[in-house]
C-alpha cells in the first residue's frame, strides 16, 4: 500500500461491508485497528507492505472472525448454502474474493 491512510481506508470499506450497525472500528495507531461489537473489543494489525488484494483478504478474514465471534452469526452468509456456513475469503487471480468454503465457487469480490 502507498500509505497508512490508503490502507486504513481499504480496511474501513471491508469493515463497512460486514459490520452490524452497533459495531465500530477505530485506529490505535497507523497499523492497529480496534473493532468494538457490543461489549466485545478486539484489535488487529495490518501490514503496510501488503498488496491491496492481500490486505483486503487479510482484513476480511480477521474482521469476519471478530464479527462472527461477537455476534454468533454467519457473516457473510453463503448464498449457495444459506444457514449452513459463512463465505470464506481468499485471493484469486489478483483479487480478494468471497467464496463458498464447501464448493470453492467464487461469489463476489471483497468490497
Amino acid at each position: 500500500m502507498s500509505s497508512s491512510r490508503d490502507a486504513q481506508a481499504l480496511v474501513q470499506r471491508v469493515f463497512a461491508s460486514l459490520a452490524p450497525p452497533d459495531a465500530t472500528l477505530c485506529w490505535r495507531d497507523d497499523v492497529t485497528a480496534v473493532v468494538t461489537v457490543g461489549a466485545e473489543q478486539e484489535g488487529f494489525s495490518i501490514d503496510l507492505e501488503d498488496r491491496p488484494e492481500d490486505l483486503k483478504f487479510k482484513a476480511a478474514d480477521r474482521l469476519q472472525s471478530i464479527i462472527i465471534e461477537a455476534t454468533r452469526s454467519m457473516v457473510p452468509i453463503c448464498p449457495l448454502h444459506p444457514g449452513q456456513h459463512p463465505l470464506s475469503s481468499g485471493v484469486v487471480n489478483g483479487a480478494a474474493i468471497w467464496r463458498c468454503p464447501k464448493t470453492g465457487t467464487s461469489i463476489s469480490e471483497v468490497n
